[in-house]
């Protein structure tokens, strides 16, 4: 079969306009914005609870953001966002590396205990770089960089009906060190 130049334009331009919309966003029906912070919360609050010398969290950020699907990422799911949550260690750990190496030894065993899968990453000049723990229901990573983080970034959730509700924070953050962005369709309806 032979198509004509039109013919052929007109095939992809049809495939074009029909593959996105075919497509639709991966959301885990079974959990909420809500319970993820919550989780994710209740993640740091047991990591930390029996650390030794533990030097508190000098922040806290917390971030909804739109969950993106579609052939080039260009849709947004309207009932779904994605959560994430940063916890900072103070600028000054980072300048012990003793005090650094005991907290993720601490952390490490920590998590172990708490029955997760623990990995150690290192950078490509063979440093330190993350620590990652994996688990049924939450996946966290302690990383050194400039100022060392426990990071969490979920997978697109369901938005909870009502309001997104934050708990206090954790290890000593102050209120004008917590912070929070919705650039989900919490706050920004999807039109």
């Amino acid at each position: 079969m032979t198509l004509k130049r039109t013919g052929i334009g007109l095939l992809a331009a049809a495939g074009f306009l029909v593959l996105p919309s075919c497509s639709s966003p991966r959301i885990d029906e079974d959990r909420t914005d809500v319970e993820t912070l919550a989780e994710q919360e209740a993640f740091v609050a047991e990591t930390i609870a029996d650390l030794e010398d533990f030097p508190g969290f000098e922040e806290r950020e917390i971030e909804l953001d739109n969950c993106y699907y579609g052939m080039h990422d260009d849709q947004i799911a309207e009932n779904g966002a994605r959560v994430d949550l940063i916890y900072r260690f103070p600028e000054a750990l980072a300048e012990d590396p003793a005090a650094v190496d005991e907290l993720v030894t601490q952390i490490e065993t920590r998590w172990l205990e708490m029955g997760h899968e623990v990995q150690r990453e290192f950078a490509g000049d063979g440093s330190f770089w993350t620590v990652r723990a994996r688990g049924e229901e939450v996946a966290a990573k302690l990383f050194f960089r400039n100022i060392p983080t426990i990071e969490f970034t979920s997978g697109c959730v369901l938005i909870a009906d009502g309001d997104f509700t934050i708990p206090d924070p954790l290890g000593g953050v102050t209120p004008e060190n917590d912070s929070f962005n919705d650039r989900s369709p919490r706050s920004n309806p999807v039109d």
